[in-house]
Formats: C-alpha cells, sequence, structure tokens
C-alpha cells in the first residue's frame, strides 16, 4: 500500500506543480491533496519529521491560494472601477 500511495502523491504533487507554472491556482489545491497523502504516508511510515515537512507544505499551499485568490479579487474590483 505505501508504493502505491508513493506513486500517486507523487503524480498529484506534479501535476500539481505544472499547473502552477500554467497560472492555475487549482494547482495548489492539487498540492494539498497530494500533501494530504504524504502526510498519511508518514504516518504509516512512521517517518514524523517527513510527515511533518508535508505539514507545512500543506499550509503553504493553502497561503498561495488564498494569496492568489484574493489577488484575482483585488484584479476584478481594479478592473470595474477603471471601467466607470
Amino acid at each position: 500500500m505505501a508504493l502505491e500511495l508513493e506513486i500517486i502523491s507523487a503524480v498529484i504533487g506534479i501535476i500539481g506543480g505544472i499547473m502552477n507554472v500554467l497560472k492555475n491556482k487549482w494547482g495548489f489545491v492539487l498540492w494539498v491533496i497530494g500533501d494530504a497523502l504524504w502526510i498519511i504516508y508518514g504516518l504509516i511510515t512512521q517517518q514524523y519529521f517527513f510527515m511533518m515537512q508535508y505539514i507545512v507544505f500543506a499550509l503553504i499551499a493553502v497561503w498561495g491560494f488564498k494569496s492568489w485568490y484574493n489577488d484575482e479579487l483585488k484584479n476584478k474590483a481594479d478592473k470595474r472601477v477603471n471601467k466607470k
């Protein structure tokens, strides 16, 4: 089971990274999902520092998504103001 979890987590993380390079904020969501799977992997394999690292990565991904989302809202509001 651990090998399958590693493969799925890695694929999701890679796709998330590609999505971010393509400027798609949903890549952060995939990172959180992949990070959650890596956290489970860390628990299963008793690699607690590894698990803690992915908890931090997941928090950073949430932060990135929130930041990107807020920037989009601000840009939309600025465009509305500039149209008037």
